[in-house]
């Protein structure tokens, strides 16, 4: 049996938030946080796009830095 990943790209701020189930300020945070999302142009002409699987791995690490840090800062 061979098993094999279909790529789902995410080619809009759109597609980003209704697959991942979050705001417009949520994407914008991953992003200056470093997230696989690519940002071209500015502003309110800004395109953003990404790949399913490489966020939400992105997402999983993020996740348990934020979790540290908080523990960190309250231990």
């Amino acid at each position: 049996m061979v098993l094999a990943y279909i790529p789902v790209p995410l080619n809009s701020m759109a597609d980003i938030r209704k697959h991942l189930s979050v705001g417009e300020a949520r994407v914008k945070e991953w992003v200056d946080a470093g997230a696989p999302i690519a940002v071209e142009g500015d502003g309110a002409n800004a395109r953003y796009s990404s790949e399913l699987a490489a966020l939400l791995m992105w997402r999983a690490e993020y996740s348990k830095f934020i979790r540290l840090q908080k523990t960190s800062q309250n231990g």
